[in-house]
C-alpha cells in the first residue's frame, strides 16, 4: 500500500504527463530536482532570492586542484542546508574527468523527518567542446 506523500510540487518546464498539462512531483522526485535547481542556478539569477544557487558554471574553468574543488563541495553543502529545511545533512562529491572535459557533481542528502531516507542526485557538466 503506498503511504501519502509527504512532499509536493511540479515538474519543470511544467507541461508535460499524459495530458500535457502540469505534472506533479512528489517525495524524492521533488527534492531531487530542487536540489538540481539549486545548482544549477547562478546566484542573482533568481528574483527575489539573490544568494540562491552556486557557481558551478564559474568552477568550470577554476584551476583544476583540491583546493578549488573543497571551496565547491563545501559552497554546494552549506547552501543547500541554508535553502532547504527538509535536509538535515548534505555531502558533495566532485569529480573532474580531463578526458570527457566534464566534471561530475554527486549530492548525498539526508531528509530531516527520515534519516534513513538519502537522496542522490548527480549532475555532469561539460567544459569544453
Amino acid at each position: 500500500m503506498k503511504t501519502k506523500a509527504e512532499f509536493y510540487g511540479w515538474d519543470p518546464p511544467f507541461f508535460g504527463g499524459s495530458q500535457n498539462i502540469l505534472s506533479r512531483q512528489e517525495d524524492d522526485q521533488i527534492i531531487k530536482n530542487d536540489i538540481l535547481q539549486f545548482i544549477l542556478t547562478v546566484p542573482g539569477e533568481r528574483v527575489m532570492r539573490p544568494s540562491f544557487g552556486v557557481n558551478l558554471r564559474n568552477a568550470v574553468f577554476d584551476p583544476n586542484d583540491t583546493e578549488s574543488v573543497v571551496d565547491l563541495q563545501d559552497e554546494i553543502r552549506e547552501g543547500l542546508l541554508a535553502n532547504d529545511p527538509r535536509l538535515s545533512e548534505v555531502s558533495v562529491s566532485i569529480t573532474q574527468d580531463e578526458d570527457l572535459n566534464q566534471i561530475s557533481v554527486r549530492v548525498f542528502a539526508q531528509l530531516r523527518n527520515d534519516p534513513t531516507r538519502v537522496v542522490t542526485v548527480e549532475q555532469f557538466l561539460n567544459v569544453g567542446g
